[in-house]
């Protein structure tokens, strides 16, 4: 006979004794409640986060496709001839190196020094002589025998030699000698003012114990002279300076040379000003008979290593593509390709393949393709580790480059090279210019009319389907002088912005090509916009969507809350329900003992 149903302990849980433990029944209600619980999280929530979980997944991809795509577009901007003005420096092909030969055996360098700023044009220079060097004025005053240069130099009534008290001034500085002085307080005071006088003075010990004070110019050149002995430098009414030599040491002198039959002086041995974007630096006159050649050429190797720099941040991301759709062996894609089916990612990557094999219209010469320079495409096979891991699967059509092909046509052709790559814009007027550009633009070749006097402004231009004229949007300069000329959408001048620097009536004969840097970086551009850009625009998406999926999470969260509530309430009742059984039971069994007892 039953006496009593036998459960678990007791535990509360959520404020709720429920029952723990398997007892003589097999009934546990806290593990039943949380298998209950769990099932719901399972099916409601789980999915959930794991959507979250893959989005954010996706996100940091997405972030690495950001980097990746704005080095490439930082590599293209190098190749693309930046718009604007003073831009050369951001220009790898308008990098120049320079050279200077002699007829000589002497290197040409040792007379002259030649650096050039970018921009600079590629030509010859002939320096048929470098006659002098500018030297800057130098002076010496009489010996003073003292046993240091910290004896008294100044008196209030001075002797042979000796500096007098008083105020001399130069060049409007006024500099005060007082009785006592010592030489180096009173080279401390001339050097004082020297930013102001031009001059410095330096103690010179020549021979144990004979000191003089050497004056020199800060600055070289007939203009920069100085003779403290001549009222045309000083004012001396106290007589500071009459009973000291002033010996002449070095006398002022100009800088002067010959450059292409033209003769040059100037004060200075560094001359920035002759030619622009040049800087000669004289270091010795030449002998009669010596000519020198400076030569202004492309730098082969700057613009080499901007094109290597593009093709290896093409490669990354072309590597990165390769990850991003990597297979397992079953055919499903790898743990780690979780962009694998995104548009953006398969867009990106194959829009920028398309650029970089584009055959550029409109180009002269033989160069109008990478491979015309030497840089392929190629297959990267599959690396692994030594543990037989893939490291990097499969790579397609990553660039690679013939060395040799490559700079023998930056040497021979390095304008084609250039062009290849850069925005080019050719005018028969000085007066037009381009200001931006977009790769809308569809023609290599127009003619502009423009007259102010009657509100003409139009491109004409032919292609397959003929010859056609359009008006261009003009706006006149806030200067009052020129307009700004925009191509409007839906013709071949489409993006395309133009300044024209004048009010005059005129008609220009125009040409532009694109080349692969400059379509490159109009498409990451573009591509990398914060606001309508496709990755932000899909990076948005993911962070509106995990929004949403966070409060679905804490609905369903919520849900679940009170679904175990409820169990709680009924498992209670079903174990206060057992409880009073078992109370009832025991009664029971109680009398019956009892009975049994009597009858017995």
């Amino acid at each position: 006979m039953v006496s009593s149903i036998t459960l678990g302990s007791f535990a509360n849980l959520n404020g709720k004794n429920v029952l723990t433990g398997a007892g003589g029944s097999g009934l546990d209600s806290k593990t039943i409640i949380d298998a209950l619980v769990q099932a719901q999280q399972t099916a409601n929530v789980k999915p959930l986060q794991d959507q979250v979980t893959a989005n954010t997944n996706k996100s940091t991809a997405l972030t690495q496709l950001q980097t990746l795509v704005t080095s490439v577009q930082s590599a293209a901007n190098q190749l693309r001839n930046v718009p604007g003005f003073n831009t050369a420096s951001q220009n790898a092909f308008d990098y120049v190196t320079t050279s200077v030969t002699s007829n000589t055996g002497v290197a040409g360098s040792s007379y002259v020094a030649v650096s050039a700023e970018p921009g600079s044009t590629p030509q010859s220079y002939n320096i048929s002589q470098v006659q002098s060097l500018a030297q800057a004025t130098t002076q010496t005053s009489g010996v003073f025998t003292l046993p240091d240069a910290n004896q008294p130099v100044v008196s209030a009534t001075p002797g042979a030699g000796q500096f007098g008290a008083g105020t001399i001034t130069i060049k409007g500085a006024a500099i005060t000698l007082n009785a006592g002085d010592s030489l180096n307080l009173v080279a401390s005071k001339f050097n004082a003012a020297s930013g102001q006088t031009g001059i410095t003075a330096n103690v010179v010990q020549g021979a144990s114990g004979q000191f003089q004070l050497v004056f020199i110019a800060t600055q070289t050149g007939t203009a920069n002279a100085f003779d403290l002995k001549s009222a045309g430098t000083v004012s001396d009414p106290s007589g500071v300076l009459a009973h000291v030599a002033i010996t002449t040491k070095q006398p002022a002198a100009d800088a002067e040379f010959t450059l292409d039959g033209v003769d040059v002086t100037r004060s200075s041995n560094i001359i920035s000003d002759a030619v622009s974007g040049l800087t000669f630096t004289l270091q010795q006159p030449t002998p009669n008979g010596t000519t020198l050649t400076v030569g202004v050429q492309p730098d082969v190797t700057t613009a080499k290593n901007a094109i290597i720099n593009f093709m290896n941040a093409y490669n990354a991301l072309k590597e990165f593509q390769a990850k991003q759709t990597q297979l397992n062996s079953d055919g499903t894609y790898a743990t780690g390709s979780v962009l694998a089916t995104d548009n953006v990612l398969q867009s990106t990557a194959n829009s920028l393949s398309g650029y970089v094999s584009n055959v550029i219209n409109g180009l002269s010469g033989t160069v109008n393709s990478l491979a015309s320079i030497g840089i392929t495409f190629t297959d990267l096979p599959q690396q692994t580790d030594s543990s037989g891991n893939v490291t990097q699967p499969y790579t397609r059509n990553v660039l690679t480059d013939d060395d040799t092909q490559l700079t023998n046509a930056l040497t021979s052709n390095f304008s084609q090279v250039a062009n290849l790559f850069q925005f080019s814009f050719t005018s028969d007027n000085p007066n037009l210019a381009v200001y931006t550009r977009t790769n809308a633009l569809a023609v290599n070749n127009f003619q502009l009319n423009i007259n102010p006097g009657t509100s003409t402004f139009q491109a004409t231009y032919s292609d397959g389907s003929g010859s056609h004229t359009v008006n261009l949007t003009a706006t006149p300069s806030s200067s009052g002088t020129g307009y700004t000329l925009v191509g409007q959408a839906g013709t071949a001048l489409s993006g395309l912005t133009m300044l024209y620097a004048s009010n005059a009536a005129a008609t220009i004969n125009a040409g532009a090509t694109q080349g692969i840097g400059d379509l490159v970086y109009n498409y990451t551009s573009n591509l990398l916009d914060p606001i309508g850009g496709a990755i932000a625009v899909e990076q948005n998406a993911i962070t509106t969507s995990n929004t949403q999926l966070q409060k679905s999470i804490t609905q369903q969260n919520s849900l679940i809350d009170s679904y175990q509530s409820q169990l709680l309430v009924k498992f209670s009742a079903l174990e206060q329900a057992i409880s009073a059984a078992n109370t009832l039971m025991s009664s029971f069994s109680a009398q019956q003992a009892a009975q049994s007892g009597g009858n017995g």
